[in-house]
């Protein structure tokens, strides 16, 4: 019989025993994991996790982890190293789908994520080479198409997943550099360097500035931009500054636009900056880390309106995301897949090689490739690579295109019910918020009041909330003394349930000070 045919343990063949108790170690841990979570795509509840869900935040009580204790010199039983794991973990650690875990963009996962993650781990594929790889290499490309076709940007042909948002966001910078400077990846940045200038809004992630280092560009590389008051980047905006610029002896090469800002879920007018940077000759990258995957709502009756909103109509405009030169988004957000797994997707593919390619003596196989591609290790900064593709690809097929949107869908309406029910509330006012996330404060005491209630909220775990500062108009940075917004991001998918988040501004109110309400 062939290895592709063989059947698994438990069938008939002959197992040592050690692999059996690993098996049925892991056969509990799933069981467990089970019992614990809800799916956030198929809706429902799990067990009682989800009637009782406990702590949204970490106790405050000290870690119960021994430290100091020593390395085991002698190995112990599968089932008693977990027995002793499971309840560190299950207790120290909340329930990544606790209906009120709304402190950050980090969505609870889908179990048929978790089975990829398992069976990825254990084949080991190096998705470096494709001679090493070319079946799990051939899944991460569908797997990008998948993900194009999904958020309706069929322009963006090709890409890598890597470790997050920020590596598919910094890559794509290099890449952008690699065009500024055709001789960068031999010579470096040459006597262009200095002259060069990226834009970007106020409301930026700061992977940037990390990816504009690492290029030896310097902060000094990048122009942040002011904001309007719904933490949006506006064309005219960029058209001064990049006239300004260009007056200066600058060379501008590079716009970072947004499709949900980390710190209020901002979409900028995806249309019209991606004209101009057509008229300027700039490289378009779109961050659509958290954002981008609300535009498959486009395709369903009413989903504009959706959209539209919740502030994010540049997502209903089929312009907007398919005319990025690159976009990324990262799946552990909105999509429900584990946490380091980040798209990059390209129009032109082909500039990546132009970035990262070189030949190794280290691979110096003489025969040609069956598939004449690059080697994704020639098309980005990592060289071993791990089969990311495979936990998102098996999600995408078991919840299809409609039961994707039906949780985004649900994400939306429950942050608008969250949304509505903050500008009823006398206790608090609303700030800037779009998509998901929503900013608020209480209406009196400032920043006092919200260290307060988060204070509060750690120590009974009730929900779990983040604070934010926000740039105001004609400000390229939020101010030192900026007020501090707090920040709730819906991200739960089918468990984003709007009477729940509805009753929360009165739940949150009841841990304020009197003085902190207002009049």
């Amino acid at each position: 019989m062939s290895r592709t045919t063989a059947p698994p343990p438990g069938n008939g063949q002959a197992v040592d025993p050690p692999a059996r108790a690993w098996a049925a170690a892991g056969q509990a841990l799933l069981a467990t994991l089970a019992a614990r979570l809800r799916d956030p795509l198929a809706g429902g509840a799990a067990g009682p996790a989800a009637a009782a869900p406990g702590r949204a935040w970490p106790a405050p009580e000290p870690c119960r982890l021994e430290l100091h204790a020593p390395l085991p010199q002698a190995g112990r039983p599968a089932d008693a190293v977990l027995a002793q794991a499971l309840p560190l973990l299950l207790e120290g650690l909340p329930p990544p789908d606790h209906p009120r875990a709304l402190a950050y963009i980090t969505a609870p996962v889908d179990p048929f994520a978790v089975l990829g993650s398992l069976l990825a781990a254990g084949l080991q594929a190096n998705l470096g080479l494709r001679r090493m790889a070319g079946l799990a290499c051939a899944i991460e490309a569908q797997t990008l198409a998948w993900l194009a076709e999904l958020v309706g940007a069929p322009a963006l042909r090709g890409g890598l997943l890597l470790g997050g948002g920020s590596a598919a966001g910094q890559t794509a910078v290099w890449a952008a550099l690699a065009r500024a400077c055709p001789g960068w990846h031999e010579e470096g940045l040459g006597a262009r360097g200095p002259q060069l200038v990226a834009y970007a809004s106020a409301a930026s992630h700061h992977w940037l500035d990390r990816a504009l280092r690492l290029a030896g560009l310097g902060a000094r590389g990048l122009r942040r931009l002011p904001v309007d008051a719904e933490q949006r980047l506006q064309p005219e905006t960029l058209a001064r500054a990049l006239a300004a610029d260009r007056r200066a002896g600058r060379i501008p090469w590079l716009l970072v636009a947004h499709a949900g800002t980390v710190g209020s879920g901002a979409v900028d007018p995806l249309a019209a900056l991606a004209a101009l940077a057509r008229r300027e000759d700039l490289w378009l990258h779109i961050d659509g880390a958290y954002g981008a995957p609300y535009a498959a709502l486009q395709a369903e009756p009413g989903g504009s309106d959706r959209l539209a909103a919740c502030g994010a109509s540049a997502l209903a405009d089929p312009a907007g995301l398919n005319q990025a030169d690159s976009l990324a988004l990262d799946p552990h957000k909105a999509l429900h897949q584990p946490l380091g797994c980040g798209a990059l997707l390209l129009r032109r593919p082909e500039t990546l090689p132009a970035a990262f390619a070189d030949a190794p003596p280290y691979y110096a196989e003489a025969e040609p490739a069956a598939d004449p591609a690059p080697d994704p290790s020639q098309c980005g900064p990592e060289n071993s690579r791990p089969f990311r593709a495979l936990p998102l690809w098996l999600s995408l097929q078991a919840a299809g295109a409609q039961g994707l949107r039906a949780s985004l869908r649900a994400e939306l309406d429950g942050a608008a019910a969250l949304r509505a029910a903050l500008q009823a509330s006398p206790a608090f006012v609303g700030g800037p918020g779009a998509l998901g996330v929503q900013t608020f404060r209480p209406r009196a005491g400032g920043d006092a009041a919200v260290g307060q209630l988060l204070a509060r909220l750690r120590a009974d775990g009730h929900a779990a909330l983040s604070a934010v500062r926000l740039a105001g108009p004609d400000e390229t940075a939020p101010a030192a003394g900026a007020p501090r917004w707090l920040r709730a991001c819906v991200v739960q998918g089918l468990g984003s349930a709007p009477e729940g988040l509805a009753r929360l501004p009165g739940e949150l109110a009841a841990r304020l000070d009197p003085g902190a309400v207002g009049d």
